[in-house]
């Protein structure tokens, strides 16, 4: 991929903020345009260009600085991406797939993904959830711990109601609860 040659258009406003043009010099196309403050700084929409078809590619709003949301379209204008951010940090994005996945669900921390992501289908039914912590997927550890925790509560309702100490374990040997426990709580350690 070559680098493109630009030229900046910048045109100060009655507010003294400044709305800047970005284009190919070799194809006079505007490539994005938005808004600074007097100090610099974005402020407002932010919109990036196919440089073909003038199609809007990416939208960013700004506010002082730091991006506030940013919305990204496939070449056919449909959305393929909505996020959030905090502090400039991303928090929650919305990810958009043509024709397989309608969309995908999830949150941000320092970046990362974060907690329950889940994935649904055209028709608006959960195709899958998946768990992070720290950008790292756990969902299988996650089940299986559920699954040990749920069996350990039960059996231990079961002797404080005086009931016979029969217990049937999960199709998981000791060693491997155990294995899952100690990496769940390696992974979340990190």
């Amino acid at each position: 991929m070559s680098k493109k040659s630009v030229y900046i258009k910048d045109e100060i406003l009655e507010n003294g903020y400044h709305q800047i043009g970005v284009y190919d010099i070799k194809t006079q196309t505007l490539l994005s345009t938005y808004q600074t403050t007097p100090h610099g700084k974005k402020s407002g929409m932010e919109t990036e260009y196919d440089n073909d078809s003038k199609k809007v590619k990416r939208q960013t709003y700004w506010v002082n600085g730091f991006k506030d949301y940013e919305k990204t379209y496939d070449a056919q204008g449909r959305i393929l991406s909505d996020a959030r951010y905090e502090d400039g940090q991303c928090i929650k994005e919305t990810q958009y797939s043509y024709p397989d996945i309608a969309r995908a669900e999830g949150a941000y921390k320092n970046g990362k993904k974060e907690g329950v992501w889940t994935y649904y289908a055209n028709d608006g039914t959960v195709i899958k959830k998946e768990r992070y912590h720290k950008g790292k997927e756990y969902t299988k550890q996650y089940e299986a711990l559920k699954k040990v925790s749920k069996e350990r509560i039960r059996q231990e309702d079961e002797l404080s109601e005086g009931k016979e100490k029969r217990v049937i374990l999960p199709k998981m040997t000791a060693k491997e609860k155990m294995k899952t426990i100690m990496q769940i709580k390696k992974d979340l350690s990190r």
